[in-house]
Formats: C-alpha cells, sequence, structure tokens
C-alpha cells in the first residue's frame, strides 16, 4: 500500500496495474476485487488454526507447539476427518467487496483503491464493477417488473377414437 493526498488529506491506496484501459471504472464507485492470497507455506497448527500449544514448564519438554491430541486411542482407531492439523497455508481465493476507485491514471494504466488487495505485490487481480457484478437473473427480472409471468391454461386434451 502506498499513500496519495487528495483534498487535505492522506488516503492508503493500493495501485493496481491493468492490462487494457479502464474504461468502465469511474472516480468513487465501489469494486470487487478477487485473487490469490499470500502463500505461507507448511504452518504449524498454532499459526494455522491459532491453537495455544501446550505449557512451557512442568514437566512438558519440547512440546510447546504441539497439537495435542487427535483423538481416541483403541476405541476408535482412526482420525475423524476434518480435524485441524498442520499442513499447507494460504494461497487461497479471497474476495474483497466494496472497494472504493480513489484515482485512474489513464496514462499508465493504474487504479488506485482505498483498501487493500489480496496476494503479493505484482500477482494478478480480478476487480469486478457493480454492473457486471449484478447479472441478469430470472429473479431480478422479476422483481423489476422485466419479465412477465407465464399463465399456464389446462386445455383438455382431444378425445381420439
Amino acid at each position: 500500500m502506498t499513500q496519495i493526498f487528495k483534498n487535505g488529506a492522506a488516503l492508503g491506496v493500493t495501485p493496481i496495474q491493468l492490462e487494457q484501459n479502464p474504461a468502465g471504472f469511474e472516480e468513487g464507485m465501489k469494486v470487487k476485487v478477487s485473487g490469490l492470497s499470500k502463500g505461507r507455506g507448511f504452518a504449524g497448527v498454532v499459526k494455522r488454526h491459532g491453537f495455544s500449544g501446550g505449557r512451557k514448564t512442568h514437566g512438558n519438554k519440547h512440546h510447546e507447539r504441539t497439537p495435542g491430541s487427535i483423538g481416541a486411542g483403541t476405541g476408535m482407531g482412526r482420525v475423524i476427518p476434518g480435524l485441524r492439523m498442520a499442513g499447507r497455508m494460504g494461497m487461497e481465493r479471497f474476495t474483497f467487496k466494496n472497494i472504493k476507485v480513489v484515482e485512474i491514471d489513464l496514462d499508465n494504466k493504474q487504479i488506485f483503491l482505498n483498501g487493500s488487495a489480496p496476494g503479493t505485490i505484482g500477482r494478478k487481480v480480478e476487480i469486478v464493477a457493480p454492473f457486471e457484478a449484478m447479472e441478469e437473473s430470472p429473479a431480478t427480472e422479476k422483481a423489476e417488473g422485466k419479465v412477465e409471468e407465464k399463465k399456464e391454461t389446462k386445455d383438455k386434451p382431444e378425445a381420439t377414437s
């Protein structure tokens, strides 16, 4: 993030380099930004899930950041699926909604957003304007009165001999 000064105030902004001209964007509009988060590699349970770990004293040796018990002993004989354990962390798709467009630089094909964007610097993100996010669906068309309801008529089939 960086700062720009606008109307006598400092705004924290994220500059995003665009591949094409920002034709559909205007200053002040709110957009939706999606992308992959930063990859954190193989993380333990304290970092990945916020476990508190064990005690540091009273007979505890080399087990400060261990997960503890992972299930019953002979009763079940297996580990329950979905148990929170150590593993790879990050590189997940995140979407930040209602991010305000502060400034548009047409010469350099840059857009400045008031807030953060997912991922590392230089990673590609997807920016969706509000008119693209609200695709025309039958439910919204019906609510707006664009679609007339079809009235079904029950016609009796003709008898054939």
